[in-house]
């Protein structure tokens, strides 16, 4: 468990962890792995060269082979769902909480919620520029943050790295 001691200071933002996203594969159900990805193409003498087009999302599952390539970049909104272009799929760590639906995005977003919503003192995060109403911290649902659900949240993240124990 994290320590409630902890203090979190650094600015966070929900898309330093896109690059690596569990969600449901729209296929089979199972843990499927989206994210930024460059797209390469081959030249006509054989080399392989990152592709001249921008940085574009792709989704994969392992489980039974299924691939979405788009050049958008992935999207995740409130109600814990990715979106790619016109693909949209739910993220795979989700449970129920506090009549709401808790998410994390993947393994590094998980440890930090759970560090954020364990730590005693959360002081307000700023940018080089002086905005605090950036970062991830500032963006997160009231009934995550509020004193009396703090142990129904630290339990549902605690399924939610169960479930993630799953798949790794």
């Amino acid at each position: 468990m994290a320590d409630q001691n902890a203090s979190i200071e650094i600015p966070v933002y929900l898309a330093d962890f896109l690059d690596r996203v569990l969600v449901r594969c729209p296929r089979c159900g199972g843990a499927a792995r989206a994210g930024l990805h460059e797209p390469e193409v081959r030249s006509p003498h054989g080399h392989t060269e990152a592709a001249a087009i921008t940085r574009g999302s792709r989704l994969t599952c392992g489980g039974c082979g299924y691939v979405h390539e788009e050049a958008a970049r992935p999207t995740v909104d409130a109600h814990g769902c990715l979106t790619i272009g016109s693909l949209r799929v739910p993220l795979f760590l989700r449970t129920p909480c506090c009549g709401e639906t808790l998410w994390a995005i993947n393994e590094e977003h998980l440890d930090w919620l759970q560090r954020y919503v364990a730590a005693a003192l959360r002081p307000r995060s700023m940018t080089e520029s002086g905005r605090s109403n950036t970062s991830l911290q500032s963006r997160l649902p009231r009934w995550i943050v509020v004193a009396k659900n703090r142990d129904e949240v630290i339990g549902s993240l605690a399924r939610l790295r169960e479930l993630l124990g799953q798949v790794l």
